[in-house]
């Protein structure tokens, strides 16, 4: 009787026009809503895979330079893992899976030329289900190729692994600018779950706009109905006494029960959560609801919102109306935020975010760890607070041509800390775009190198010095000697070199122990340092052999540096525990150019001129002369 009554209220004229009229402009409306969100939803799912691509880019290239392929494994399997992830790959050129067989591992130690890296093999095997056009597009044209599958239910990004400079280092044989492609796929249903729930929120509004026109005709109930199913959140209609009188499908599907309407409201609330008062009027609040069957139950985080009705119940026993919106995703977005904060907090690369303008945004713990800048000293300032002043203008102009060209730069530089202390370190940078291609941050990482540097110095001078007294030992003695001979050679003057052997250091050795005779040795090596000039070298070539470089002397000083030498070592060398050692030295001398003009030369006849002062008595100085050569040859003949 109602709808009649309205019927003929309003007129079928009126109400054939308002239904053409409003239907129209609702299937307009809707027809250009679908078409945008459709539109930005695509877009936002292949902007997040490409976001997903870049940040797995910069993280395999930091294991690759550890050259550790077993953990690039490892890696690779925790990305697949990942569940957005479908597949996670690695691929060369030529479209088969890297880091399986031994073919790049083989190249690398050739190149090398050191059996420096080893790993299990696995079998070759080609990669499934890439296009070779989308892969040659991405190797040759070096940039990132999206294909989407025919069912549109995956998206994957062939993303070029650029050639960079440190990647010479193992791969220096490599003359193509791309050495691969990562492969990755990720799933398009949470996109097509969000179109699916854009098509049925269009189709509520749908539902609402033709309630609205259905309000002219209709009883208070169904448009009632016909509002609260138009609406996305959970809605629940209640009467005085808190008994469920109508619910929209959200709240069916969430909670997971289809018979909502009839129970207490109170009765969905989980165990603990029995306090919470759904007659209150609220805006806002939390608490959490029961869902799902007894076999299956779990629990539901919302946010409430409770307002009454203005006619108090009095029509169709309608009291308040719930809506309840799900935080489900929103704790989980948030628990992963947390995650993604305390992965940042801990990492021990240093994060350095800055704006279009350069100006720092975000800093993490590790950057100030390493630059002693806080977040309050360090946001709104330009990164040039870093600057060493090592660094000429032309390197900074290439590193920049190479982040606005490339979106990348990798590379050691010198940094200062806040101390002033300058140190190096690797500095990884990359761009981070709109869709139009305009940067939007600079997203910088780098790691402190000053404890490698130091290993890699002292692993050099360890490769010239010997390990007990620290003085030269051959290679860095014949190189000195070298150059020596080139500038006498060059400027007219003499080079000596000195053959010095202990006299009397075996026994101490014997009778002692080998920490005495270390102890020995370098005393010794500071007595002989103490006979010489700083531009001298005083090297170690054997036990208790030593070879003195002396250059720019005249045969009477390099035989006064022998004496001299010969009186220090002749004196008592005080060593632990009260144990005094007496030695002395037989002492050959060679000289440039009298006695030869190759370096081998003159170390071997000062060499013959010592063994002649052993020979003759010990504690004896000798100076070269050709019968020693003939003696020697005629001895080893």
């Amino acid at each position: 009787m109602s709808r009649r009554r309205t019927g003929a209220r309003l007129g079928r004229r009126i109400m054939a026009l308002l239904l053409v009229v409003l239907a129209l402009l609702l299937g307009l409306l809707l027809y250009s809503v679908h078409r945008w969100q459709r539109e930005e939803i695509l877009r936002q799912a292949r902007q997040q895979a490409e976001a997903v691509a870049h940040t797995m880019v910069a993280s395999l290239k930091m294991l690759m330079l550890n050259g550790d392929a077993e953990s690039v494994r490892d890696w690779l399997g925790r990305m697949r893992s990942h569940p957005e992830l479908q597949s996670v790959e690695v691929l060369r050129r030529d479209g088969t899976l890297a880091f399986r067989d031994l073919k790049t591992l083989h190249q690398v130690n050739r190149f090398l030329g050191l059996h420096a890296f080893l790993r299990r093999p696995l079998p070759p095997r080609r990669a499934r289900g890439v296009p070779a056009g989308a892969l040659h597009r991405a190797v040759a044209e070096q940039q990132s190729v999206v294909v989407r599958d025919r069912r549109g239910r995956a998206l994957t990004l062939l993303e070029p692994i650029r050639v960079e400079q440190a990647c010479l280092q193992c791969h220096g044989y490599e003359h193509e600018p791309v050495r691969g492609v990562l492969r990755v796929t990720t799933s398009t249903d949470e996109a097509r779950a969000m179109l699916a729930r854009a098509d049925r929120t269009l189709l509520l509004m749908g539902v609402m706009g033709l309630g609205c026109i259905a309000l002219l005709m209709v009883l208070l109930h169904r448009y009632m109905e016909a509002i609260i199913r138009a609406l996305g959140g959970m809605l629940f209609v209640t009467d005085a006494g808190g008994v469920i009188r109508m619910v929209n499908d959200a709240a069916v599907r969430v909670v997971g029960r289809d018979d909502l309407v009839g129970r207490p409201m109170a009765s969905l609330l989980a165990p603990g959560h029995e306090r919470f008062d759904f007659t209150q009027e609220r805006t806002g609040g939390e608490t959490v609801l029961r869902g799902g069957g007894a076999s299956e139950e779990r629990e539901i985080p919302v946010s409430v919102f409770t307002a009454r009705m203005p006619w108090g119940g009095r029509i169709e026993g309608v009291a308040r109306l719930h809506v309840l919106r799900d935080l489900t995703q929103q704790k989980e977005s948030e628990r992963e935020m947390r995650l993604a904060a305390t992965v940042m907090d801990t990492v021990p690369s240093a994060i350095m975010v800055a704006d279009r303008d350069v100006h720092i945004r975000l800093i993490n713990p590790a950057f100030t760890a390493i630059t002693g800048y806080g977040a309050e000293e360090a946001i709104g300032r330009n990164p040039r607070i870093l600057a060493s002043g090592r660094q000429s203008k032309e390197f900074y102009a290439a590193m920049w041509r190479s982040i606005l060209d490339e979106g990348h730069w990798e590379g050691e530089i010198w940094n200062r800390r806040k101390s002033g202390e300058i140190y190096p370190e690797w500095l990884i940078i990359n761009t981070l775009r709109d869709e139009d291609g305009e940067i939007l941050y600079y997203v910088s990482t780098f790691l402190d190198i000053t404890e490698q540097k130091e290993m890699e110095r002292k692993l050099r001078h360890s490769a010239y010095h010997d390990a007990l007294t620290d003085l030269p030992n051959r290679v860095l003695l014949y190189d000195r000697l070298e150059q020596a001979i080139s500038r006498a050679h060059r400027f007219g003057r003499r080079v000596g070199v000195l053959f010095v052997d202990i006299d009397g250091f075996k026994p101490v050795n014997d009778n002692h122990g080998h920490d005495a005779g270390d102890l020995l040795l370098q005393q010794i090596a500071g007595r002989l340092q103490a006979c010489v000039r700083a531009s001298d070298t005083v090297a170690r070539v054997g036990g208790d052999e030593f070879v003195l470089l002396l250059e720019s002397r005249s045969a009477e000083d390099i035989a006064g540096v022998a004496r001299k030498v010969l009186h220090a070592m002749q004196q008592p060398f005080p060593l632990e525990g009260g144990l005094v050692c007496h030695i002395g030295a037989s002492i050959g001398i060679s000289i440039y150019p009298e006695h030869g003009v190759e370096r081998e030369e003159l170390v071997k006849r000062a060499d013959a001129a010592m063994y002649v002062a052993k020979k003759g008595g010990k504690n004896r100085i000798v100076v070269y002369d050709r019968t020693m050569v003939d003696a020697d040859e005629g001895g080893a003949g």
